[in-house]
């Protein structure tokens, strides 16, 4: 996963975010529902709120690189 979203932020750093998001989550949810069972695994998708925090994020980062002079953040 992580080499995924490393190589698609160099492309496109919102898509790589809500990608972040969304596989951390299906990780969880399917590790959940193998241990735990189906209803503890839904409460797993609750963390789909994370995806709220996608734009607060990248507005950071868009501030922080214009701040610093650099096009990527490594």
């Amino acid at each position: 996963m992580g080499a995924t979203v490393g190589l698609l932020r160099k492309v496109n750093e919102v898509a790589a975010m809500v990608i972040a998001v969304l596989v951390e989550t299906a990780i969880f949810f399917f590790m959940d529902w193998g241990l735990f069972g189906l209803g503890m695994a839904l409460i797993t998708l609750g963390t789909l709120v994370d995806l709220v925090f996608v734009p607060i994020g990248y507005g950071v980062v868009k501030v922080v690189k214009k701040m610093w002079d650099v096009s990527l953040l490594e």
